[in-house]
């Protein structure tokens, strides 16, 4: 069993970092750069972003783990 939970739970590791890095970017426009929020922080940015984080998930990099142990 530890040899399925440990990639997932590295997978899921990964993808919470992926999610707080977006939301500090978000909050460090918003508050240091206040006058280009509208710029850089509107409904396509978000959907890039969603799309980045969907096609560079952390699936591809650590499935590799699930047929390391045997």
């Amino acid at each position: 069993m530890n040899a399925v939970v440990w990639p997932i739970a590295t997978m899921s590791n990964m993808a919470g970092v992926w999610t707080v890095t977006v939301v500090t970017l978000h909050r460090y426009i918003a508050v240091c750069l206040p006058h280009h929020v509208t710029k850089f922080a509107n409904l396509n940015v978000a959907r890039y972003q969603a799309s980045l984080m969907r096609a560079h998930r952390p699936t591809p990099i650590n499935s590799r783990r699930l047929f390391c142990h045997a």
